[in-house]
């Protein structure tokens, strides 16, 4: 069964590979479809904030951490996974170049 976290990810991923090939088109110096672009940017934008607006209320926060590790190491976490979106975003433009 496919759950929302699932659907939000494949739309903005959808999204993010569109917009590195979008880039790669305008870094090649290629002619831009702008009805076609549109419509892609269109529908995504449209999925994400159907997908976003129930997981505004429904989703529960996070516990609060109590404890200076606790904050340090979830600090890191989220580093390593925004470093490691960052560098696979610019390994797929690099391949779209």
């Amino acid at each position: 069964m496919v759950v929302y976290n699932e659907l939000v990810a494949i739309t903005a991923g959808a999204g993010l590979l569109g917009f590195a090939a979008f880039l790669a088109e305008l870094l090649r110096g290629k002619r831009i479809e702008s009805e076609g672009w549109a419509a892609f940017f269109g529908a995504s934008g449209v999925l994400l904030l159907v997908l976003g607006v129930p997981g505004c209320d429904f989703h529960n926060h996070p516990a609060l951490l109590d404890t200076e590790t606790e904050k340090a190491a979830t600090a890191t976490r989220a580093t390593t996974a925004i470093n490691n979106v960052a560098g696979l975003f610019l390994l797929i433009l690099g391949y779209l170049r």
